[in-house]
């Protein structure tokens, strides 16, 4: 198979013409083709990239496959993976674990420029699937010291997004730490956002005495602070509760498409009495303002004065309230509740353990009486007694957070 010359001169001058027929045949052509072919394709995808994302996005994982069964030049691995990026940043959902292997040897690279568009790439996974990539938390950390300052940037974001969703061991708060006295702003400011997501008191109190000499990671830092100090709420995938939401909760979305840092947060203003459910909620530090529309079984999300509204991803409710959770295993921590119906009997359960690495999912808790593992295969969670080892079937599962102090809610 060849690439005829038209298709290459659109690559060029008119990259958005292009649709996934065509960036399908360019990838198709790598595998057979020569050095100086592999070259010109892995630049014309590249540069359809930067322009075209939805074009790319169909095919990042038949480039994964390539990167994976040959062995190209560096430049080709800079220009495929700069491709990767852009096609994730149009999705970032759509990852399998052959990819997610994949995209963790480029972050090992030894080219600089690649580990920069891997490390992009992994803070976009982090951002839309964060708990597929729980397990890669020291090496991220590990990657706070690469001499790249990108490379530094993307991995302490992604490690941001990973504690938004399932929380982090606040061991890294040292290692975040470093990072505030790095050379560039832009690191300084990824540091700030994580040490706001991490919000232990260590990291409050590293915020609190952090003076920085650029006036714009000084903002960004006192941002960090407040997020910090935000009530830590349950997660509520697809908003089960929506419908119970009252002028006064504070609420988080994450959205499918990167807004700021994904993640919009602010108290309830108005709640909609129409058939269509709406809420309205506003960031009192920050300013802004959004808008949660349901549309039967589905939620969608408008900012400000935005004219169009986008899916969401996740939304974040409740203030120790109680939450029916589809896939709840998913965004437990040490420290919080389950109550599980088991149909004859229902038992709450303190959780003492999350094992994000384990091959399905795994929670442990206890309530005395009972200890049980929660593990989850596909979406769909099961319990396994270890007093007796039987799998035990599951009528409905609640998350509940830790309790939180509703006098500092404002």
């Amino acid at each position: 198979m060849s690439v005829s010359t038209d298709l290459l001169e659109r690559c060029w001058e008119h990259p958005s013409s292009l649709d996934y027929e065509d960036t399908d045949r360019l990838v198709k052509v790598l595998k057979g083709s020569d050095s100086e072919t592999r070259r010109t394709i892995a630049k014309a995808l590249c540069e359809v990239s930067k322009e075209n994302r939805e074009a790319v996005q169909p095919i990042v994982g038949n480039i994964f496959a390539f990167l994976r069964e040959s062995n190209a030049d560096d430049q080709i691995r800079i220009d495929l993976t700069r491709a990767i990026s852009e096609g994730t940043a149009a999705d970032p959902e759509r990852f399998d674990h052959g990819d997610l292997r994949t995209l963790k040897q480029l972050l090992l690279d030894d080219n600089r420029w690649v580990r920069h568009s891997a490390a992009w790439t992994t803070e976009l996974v982090a951002f839309g699937r964060s708990s597929k990539i729980f397990i890669w938390e020291e090496m991220l950390s590990d990657l706070l010291r690469d001499p790249h300052p990108s490379v530094r940037k993307h991995c302490c974001r992604a490690l941001a997004h990973l504690e938004r969703v399932g929380g982090l061991d606040s061991s890294h708060v040292d290692t975040v730490c470093l990072l505030l006295t790095d050379d560039e702003p832009e690191v300084r400011t990824a540091a700030t956002i994580a040490l706001g997501a991490i919000g232990s008191e260590a990291a409050i109190e590293t915020l609190r005495t952090h003076e920085d000499p650029d006036a714009d990671v000084a903002i960004d830092t006192q941002h960090a602070l407040r997020e910090a100090t935000f009530p830590r709420h349950t997660v509520t995938r697809w908003g089960a509760d929506f419908t119970s939401l009252q002028v006064g909760d504070w609420i988080s979305i994450r959205t499918k498409a990167p807004v700021r840092t994904g993640h919009l947060r602010g108290k309830v203003i108005d709640v909609g009495t129409s058939d269509t459910r709406t809420v309205t909620a506003k960031n009192p530090y920050e300013g802004y303002s959004f808008t949660l529309v349901q549309q039967n079984s589905s939620i969608r999300w408008t900012m400000d004065d935005r004219r169009t509204s986008d899916s969401l991803h996740s939304l974040v409710t409740g203030l120790g309230r109680v939450h029916p959770i589809q896939i709840s295993l998913m965004y437990a921590v040490e420290g919080d509740k389950m109550t599980v119906d088991f149909g004859a009997d229902t038992r709450t359960f303190d959780i003492i353990t999350v094992d994000s690495g384990a091959e399905n999912f795994c929670v442990v808790g206890t309530d005395g009486e009972w200890t049980v593992t929660f593990r989850l295969s596909g979406t769909a969670p099961f319990v396994t007694s270890q007093n007796d080892g039987h799998r035990l079937p599951i009528a409905g599962i609640e998350l509940r957070a830790f309790d939180i102090d509703k006098s500092t809610v404002g």
